[in-house]
């Protein structure tokens, strides 16, 4: 799953090189040569595996925010209902608790949305796509950095079983 990168954020992956971003945001480059040595080939695949775990914060984040939005909307909804018991069950109450929970949910839906979820989807689509990038790059080259390094066969398939612990 290869995801676009917004606002022009660089996550290409080219003949020597692949830009990717760490935890903190921050661009780095990860050399991907035939000439990759095996300590860049390991940082890359550390900084990959940090990428990862953003990735998952994101996620998890998301799903809070998604829980709070639906707390927050049955809370006012909850509120217009006491409204209504407590005023004699009349009309106008019923409309003005209906009106003011969902213009307050609604407030705070929007609020959540443009505060919260946009950047978080933002960041999670740049980190999932420079991930991807670096994570095709290294499985590219583990047979070579392997062969280059004379790498037993369980540290090879150590390196190739934390490749494909990423859900691409």
């Amino acid at each position: 799953m290869n995801v676009e990168p917004e606002g022009g954020a660089q996550n290409e992956v080219g003949g020597s090189a692949a830009v990717v971003y760490n935890v903190s945001g921050e661009a780095v480059t990860v050399s991907v040569g035939t000439s990759q040595s095996a300590v860049e080939f390991a940082a890359a695949l550390d900084r990959a595996e940090g990428l990862l775990q953003q990735v998952d914060r994101n996620r998890l984040l998301i799903g809070v925010v998604y829980a709070v939005q639906i707390a927050v909307f049955s809370a006012f909804v909850a509120a217009a209902m006491v409204m209504f018991h407590f005023s004699g069950g009349t009309e106008v109450a019923l409309m003005v608790g209906a009106v003011t929970s969902m213009a307050g949910g609604g407030l705070v839906a929007v609020l959540l949305q443009t505060r919260l979820l946009r950047p978080l989807f933002s960041q999670l689509r740049r980190d999932q796509a420079a991930m991807v990038d670096a994570v095709n790059a290294l499985r590219e080259q583990l047979g070579s950095v392997a062969s280059e390094a004379q790498w037993s066969n369980s540290t090879a398939r150590l390196s190739r079983l934390r490749i494909e612990r990423f859900p691409l």
